[in-house]
């Protein structure tokens, strides 16, 4: 639901500006800026100066409206209008920094013809709109509502505006693929689509100045009178002023109202009078009252009581106050909340002096804090029982030996010191406190007499709306570490203390080493900051203006401990647990403690006070109780005898019971301090989305019929026995089927181009590098002729490869490989499937450059060829430093907004109709950049393919189609081997059986062949194609030469079968697929048959099975066996 205010702007901004007073408006406006005007009003109106001046210097000049620079009478004089052009609106008000109102003219001068007139200032329909859409003269850049109000208005060249959207979420309508889809993401992500201007000649009413500038009345709610002529024109007026569009918001959306005006001059007694100003005092009491100036009447009241006075300090605006220099940064925070960031950059000393002397005279008496209203001596004794260190300064009593001073400090800024913190008796000597966490002395210890006031105004001010008293405050400006105070009154009384240097009656000062704190202010209400004279009253008015105070410490600063301490009660150890603020950075101080517990507490003392025990045990008081101390120290018997109980240590009494009732232990200090910076960080983040669009022509295609069971849109795949859709590449629509984008004339396109460059050339070639250089200006002007446009405003990163290392002195001549990078983006309306088509035709590109480095305008020849490594290129960029053996070059070119629109690849998956695969049927190697789709048998290269946001698979239709055709080949081919395997594996079955059932089969090469049988009986089965190692065997060299003849028959046969198939299959692999590949799969499927039949389908082996089945003795003779049957006899060779 959109905001009540929008509605009511969108119903002012239909309303002329007929009954508009601008005369009222002229006199606020010289209320605030003074006689700023093309036309000279009244001479006792001065003009301000432009160095004293709050508002912006205006101009006269046509042009004044487009550059948002008119004098209030010129820009009423041209009837502008903030005008809207929507055409479809799903968007609420949103932080989108881009317009969809505009300043025009919508009115025809007096006496235009009434035909004219009234197709310029009708109201249009949605037809009518997108037909006669807006135009800006070419010449003035001012706009119109359409043609007829230019030509009216005698404008004769001017520029059509075109379609744009706007949305809350970025959206890249470039690959949207059809005007359904559009529609409903404008819907969904809540666009306005509506007319526009590329380029910049267009000025704008809202969004141009921003989300967190104040554009409308009453944000905040301190507009107590309403004024319709106020609010027209701060809807209208287009001529900034501070974070508000124009000076007639901050009208309407004034400081709160004071109660005392001041309506006269030097009431402040500060006025520096100047000669040139003498009307001021007329002005200020003439002139009528605006609130916008508060607490003056108007501006010519402020100036006649103080003298703005400005500085730049290392590039910060600062303003000189009568009490203190400050530099402010001041912005709009949510679209309604002010922010102020206010760093002091010094303290006036004449000021300063005389505040405090006024204060001391007004106090009747200054009550003065003390820290020592408890037993010191009682804490350091209960200190040292804890821990058994001598952190003291000097022996505090007869049982505290002040034994370990080199591992503390004594000076007074012991507290800030990273690296050795205070001994615990200097810790106490001062006052300490914490502010948002941050260490801070709070007290005035030892101060002088005269400068009483100031521990007065130390302690004693928190909750009044003194500012001096209520800004922490840093000693060491040059410098991360120093002292921070409570206040500027803390720090001056270190400089004021009780000693004959300081003299009785002398003045208060301050030093200029001090650094107050930088302090934010986040306001409902603007405070006006222009119109105060001290930083002082400027700072009282944060209550009126509902302002949230933090501060922010300028630099590394010592934090307090986040936990809590939790006291019994107003004990001593209750007081020190809770004073206790400068403790060390870690509990290694504490060695001998050796206790990770202590990080529970807020601080040592704390653990003393809140630890708990078990009184149930007996408390140890004395040494070796235990029996495991063997040693004799009087010292440490006369410490745990004498120093008070610790219930920390229970149940020993104290650390030095514990020490001399435990195995004797050598402690050994390991601490050691650091510093650690820990600063206040502020930042905030304004994120806008915008996209652009523009189509000219757009026709949907009915479906016609097509294919019997698929539509023509439509393929049918017969793999999956399916019909697939046909699609196209994000942002272009199936027409006719062609690819052709919905948007044919749009903007915001991304693109990669990654490409190979081989160079020719017959005379030598040094110094790589700079031929890198000539390549890549080579390379942008060859694409710049195709593209016919400038490539360098549209390259965003261009890096090289060469094959050669840019370190080698040596000439080259002939050949040499340049890898190409290219990442484009095109920021202006172009012609989208023109360009494209351009891009993909580049790289078939050849050209030649003449090289006049080492030799004398040499011809290099050049030709763009694939390269797949050129798509690693921005990975290798990491790694270059450890690659010596190539030559790189990088150029990058920032476009802002570039990075959220998508880069397409160039490839022909542009322009091709695609086939969307599922994710089930891809797998992707991320590491090759290759699609694998197992069901067609298939692998693709990054070229071939390319992902969708939702991780689906695309390719070209033709790709598609192949890899059907090869898929439903490679399937028969399958279900064939799948055949011959298995009847193979049945036959090396049979053939194993057989050898293990006749011991005579079982010779050498039987052994041979059994082996190979095992090995492809189990290649085959598990790993689905045949491997084996047949190795040759030994033949023995006592055979007869007969049992040889017949062995190497057996070893010629089984090379044949097994290693005939692998040579061809070797063979194969150096071939492309073809029928051959066929073949040779087929005679390895078929090894198992192979062996069977040459080994096991013979007459020898019927004959052993015969003789098994039929009980029949087999007769045997040396190297020979007999089998008598049927007067038969068959001599079985050995196998």
């Amino acid at each position: 639901m959109q905001p009540i205010w929008h509605f009511l702007v969108c119903c002012l901004l239909t309303v002329g500006a007929a009954d508009i007073d601008f005369d009222y408006l002229l006199d606020q406006y010289i209320l605030i800026c003074g006689n700023m005007l093309c036309n000279k009003t009244s001479e006792f109106v001065p003009k301000i100066p432009a160095y004293f001046s709050v508002c912006t210097e205006c101009f006269c000049d046509e042009k004044c409206v487009f550059n948002g620079t008119c004098c209030p009478d010129k820009f009423f004089s041209l009837k502008l209008e903030c005008t809207n052009t929507s055409i479809v609106s799903h968007k609420t008000e949103s932080k989108d920094v881009f317009e969809d109102s505009f300043l025009m003219r919508v009115t025809c001068p007096e006496g235009t013809d009434p035909s004219s007139k009234a197709n310029c200032e009708s109201n249009k329909t949605l037809s009518e709109k997108i037909q006669h859409m807006p135009v800006t003269s070419s010449e003035t850049l001012i706009s119109y509502k359409n043609k007829f109000c230019a030509q009216c208005n005698n404008e004769s060249k001017f520029e059509y505006w075109i379609f744009n959207s706007v949305c809350d979420e970025f959206v890249d309508f470039n690959f949207i693929s059809s005007l359904d889809e559009i529609l409903k993401t404008a819907i969904d992500k809540k666009c306005k689509i509506s007319s526009n201007l590329t380029g910049l000649n267009t000025t704008g009413c809202f969004r141009m100045y921003g989300y967190n500038t104040i554009k409308t009345c009453n944000v905040t709610g301190s507009w107590l009178t309403y004024n319709k002529d106020i609010e027209w024109a701060c809807l209208h007026y287009n001529n900034r002023f501070l974070d508000f569009k124009n000076v007639f918001c901050y009208i309407c959306n004034p400081p709160v109202k004071v109660e005392e005006v001041i309506t006269g001059c030097n009431i402040t007694r500060k006025l520096f009078w100047y000669e040139d100003y003498q009307n001021f005092q007329t002005a200020c009491e003439v002139l009528g009252e605006t609130t916008a100036t508060y607490p003056f009447k108007n501006s010519f009241c402020y100036l006649c009581n103080s003298v703005p006075n400005r500085a730049e300090i290392d590039g910060r605006r600062v303003l000189m106050y009568f009490d203190a220099a400050v530099s402010i940064e001041e912005k709009v925070v949510d679209g309604k909340y002010f922010e102020y960031i206010l760093e002091i950059e010094y303290f006036d000393d004449e000021y300063m002096d005389s505040y405090l002397k006024t204060q001391a005279y007004r106090s009747s008496e200054t009550q003065l804090m003390t820290n020592h209203r408890v037993n010191l001596t009682e804490i350091y004794t209960h200190y040292y029982a804890m821990t058994g260190n001598g952190h003291f300064c000097v022996n505090v009593s007869t049982n505290v030996i002040a034994d370990e001073r080199h591992n503390c400090g004594c000076s007074d800024g012991c507290h800030f010191d990273f690296e050795k913190p205070c001994c615990i008796d200097a810790d106490f000597k001062y006052s300490t406190s914490c502010i948002n966490s941050y260490l801070v002395y709070d007290g005035c210890e030892d101060i002088a007499m005269d400068f009483n006031i100031l521990s007065y105004m130390c302690q004693n001010m928190e909750g009044t709306s003194d500012l001096f008293s209520s800004i922490p405050v840093n000693d060491n400006m040059d410098k991360p570490q120093g002292a921070n105070y409570k206040n500027i009154y803390c720090a001056m009384c270190r400089s004021h203390k009780n000693s004959y240097k300081v003299k009785r009656n002398s003045n208060f000062s301050v030093e200029k080493k001090i650094k107050p704190w930088t302090f934010t202010l986040i306001c409902t209400n603007v405070i006006p900051i222009y119109f105060h004279v001290f930083l002082s009253h400027l700072f009282e008015t944060r209550f009126l203006s509902n302002c949230n105070f933090t501060l922010v410490p300028n630099f590394c600063h010592k934090t307090c401990s986040a936990k809590s301490a939790f006291t019994k009660g107003n004990t001593n150890s209750s007081w020190a647990c809770r004073n206790f603020k400068s403790t060390p950075n870690s509990v290694d101080f504490y060695y001998k403690l050796n206790d990770s517990s202590l990080n529970e507490y807020q601080n040592i003392f704390c653990a003393m006070e809140e630890k708990t025990n078990n009184e149930t045990t007996k408390l140890i008081q004395q040494c070796n109780v235990t029996g495991r101390w063997n040693f004799i120290d009087e010292r440490l018997q006369k410490e745990c005898r004498e120093l008070p109980q610790i219930n920390f240590h229970y149940p020993y009494k104290n650390i030095f019971c514990k020490m001399c009732n435990e195995k004797r232990i050598e402690y050994v200090n390991n601490y050691v301090g650091g510093f650690e910076c820990n600063e206040g960080e502020r930042g905030y983040v304004d994120i806008s989305f915008r996209s652009m669009f523009s189509f000219l022509s757009y026709e949907e295609q009915a479906d016609s019929l097509g294919h019997e069971t698929c539509k023509k849109t439509q393929v049918y795949d017969s793999i999956k026995e399916e019909c697939r859709d046909i699609v196209c590449y994000p942002g272009r629509v199936l027409i006719n089927e062609t690819c052709v984008p919905l948007l044919p004339y749009t903007a915001n396109l991304g693109y990669t181009l990654t490409f190979g460059v081989d160079v020719q050339s017959e005379d030598p070639i040094t110094y790589q590098r700079y031929l890198l250089q000539k390549m890549e200006e080579e390379i942008l002007v060859q694409l710049g002729k195709q593209l016919n446009r400038k490539m360098f405003p549209f390259l965003e990163i261009m890096i090289m490869k060469a094959n050669n290392t840019c370190l080698s002195d040596e000439s080259l001549i002939g050949h040499i490989h340049i890898s190409v990078f290219l990442k484009l983006f095109v920021n202006i309306i172009v012609n989208r499937d023109d360009i494209e088509t351009k891009l993909l035709e580049f790289q078939k590109q050849e050209f030649s450059f003449k090289y006049n480095y080492g030799c004398y305008y040499c011809t290099i020849k050049c030709k763009v060829t694939y390269d797949n490594d050129s798509l690693y290129l921005p990975i290798d960029m990491h790694i270059k430093r450890f690659d010596s053996t190539h030559c790189y070059r990088k150029t990058t070119n920032m476009i802002p907004e570039s990075h959220k629109y998508v880069h397409s690849h160039i490839s022909y998956l542009l322009q091709c109709p695609q086939i969307e695969l599922e994710k089930r049927e891809t797998t992707f190697d991320k590491y090759k950049n290759l699609l694998n789709v197992p069901q067609y048998n298939t692998v693709l290269d990054y070229y071939n393919f390319y992902q969708t946001r939702s991780d689906h698979a695309r390719i070209c239709l033709n790709t598609f189609k192949s890899m059907m055709v090869s898929s439903s080949e490679m399937s028969l081919l399958q279900i064939t081997m799948l055949i011959f395997t298995i009847l193979s594996l049945l036959c090396l079955f049979l053939t194993f059986m057989t050898y293990c059932l006749f011991e005579q089969l079982r010779t050498l090469p039987g052994k041979n062949n059994m082996c190979l049988v095992v090995a492809l009986f189990f290649a085959m089965a598990f790993l689905e194609f045949a491997h084996s190692i047949a190795t040759t065997p030994k033949l023995k060299n006592d055979d007869s030469y007969q049992q040889n003849s017949v062995n190497l028959a057996v070893y010629i046969k089984l090379f044949t079968i097994t290693g005939s198939s692998w040579v061809i299959q070797i063979i194969d692999s150096f071939l492309p697929l073809s029928p051959f590949s066929v073949i040779v799969s087929l005679l390895n499927a078929l090894q198992g048959i192979y062996i069977f039949v040459a080994y096991i389908c013979n007459k020898r082996v019927f004959i052993l099975y015969r003789s098994l089945i039929c009980n029949k003795p087999v007769i045997k003779s040396g190297s020979e066996s007999r089998n008598v049957t049927k007067n038969e006899t068959l001599t079985v060779t050995k196998l």
